[in-house]
């Protein structure tokens, strides 16, 4: 399998990827296949000083493998291709991810190249962008909702998207990454929406991928800063984010997040998202049940 694939340049071949994509949205046999935005947000949403991964492409698959970590996620493969690519990496693939927790195909190849799925199962959501959003409520004194201006407030996103998610990276390397992101061929500002107050400080934000050829959009990331929950902040968000969303005349807008994730989960809930999939990560074992490493 690996010899029907090649490495691309991702700014260059950005168009390639992404029909890739749509054609294994399309096609029977696949299994779940990451959004096209998804994809971009991984390809330049990175951090510079670690090792970059393999990414390979053919005329209907695409692969993605962290070294590092072990990490495999391939969309538009059969599951015989699947397990082809399995035996050719070996022993440095630990992890296989994005399988359906409805993907009979696929959990019986892994399972017969001694991987098994383990955690929580993260839920799939999708909804509507039409749709209203309950419990909305008016914005706390200050603060307003739309896209980030530009440069000068990467500092402020970065921020919050670093107490968000509890990185331990340093400041000054998380904001030289989102600089990075916003001058790549992906960005556009009119996606990146933030809850800001009058000082400058995100209390809130979301990125919103659409594509109008599937008449799908995708949200990544989602967050929160933890001195703002509880305020609005993040409901008010993504309702100006679906608004934008149905403008585009996408029908269907989806997020992911992890099991065991309740928070989100239920915040997701309460946004009128229903849960479509779950997804599992699969690890390889030693023998019968006993994870690896």
């Amino acid at each position: 399998m690996l010899e029907a694939l090649r490495a691309f340049d991702p700014v260059a071949e950005r168009d390639a990827v992404r029909a890739v994509l749509r054609s294994a949205f399309r096609r029977a046999g696949t299994g779940y296949t990451v959004h096209p935005g998804e994809w971009d947000w991984w390809t330049f949403h990175r951090d510079p000083t670690l090792p970059a991964p393999q990414r390979l492409i053919g005329d209907h698959a695409l692969l993605h493998f962290e070294a590092r970590s072990g990490e495999l996620s391939l969309f538009g493969a059969s599951p015989a291709e699947l397990v082809a690519v399995i035996d050719e990496l070996g022993a440095p693939l630990t992890n296989v991810g994005w399988i359906s927790a409805n993907d009979d195909a696929r959990a019986a190849a892994l399972a017969s190249r001694g991987f098994a799925a383990s955690g929580e199962a993260g839920p799939v959501f999708e909804r509507d962008p039409r749709a209203s959003v309950a419990g909305l409520r008016p914005l706390p004194d200050g603060f307003t909702v739309r896209p980030l201006a530009g440069e000068h407030e990467a500092a402020a996103r970065s921020a919050a998207a670093r107490r968000a998610f509890r990185t331990e990276m340093a400041p000054e390397r998380h904001v030289a990454r989102y600089v990075a992101f916003m001058r790549s061929p992906a960005y556009d500002a009119a996606r990146d929406i933030v809850a800001i107050d009058a000082n400058g400080r995100v209390g809130a934000f979301a990125i919103h991928w659409v594509d109008t050829d599937l008449s799908l959009a995708q949200l990544e990331p989602v967050g929160t800063d933890p001195d703002c929950t509880r305020r609005g902040l993040a409901r008010a968000v993504l309702a100006e984010t679906f608004q934008r969303i149905a403008a585009a005349g996408v029908a269907r807008v989806r997020v992911t997040t992890g099991g065991d994730n309740d928070g989100a989960i239920a915040f997701y809930r309460s946004c009128g998202f229903e849960v479509v999939d779950h997804l599992h990560w699969w690890h390889r074992t030693d023998d019968a049940g006993r994870m690896a490493g």
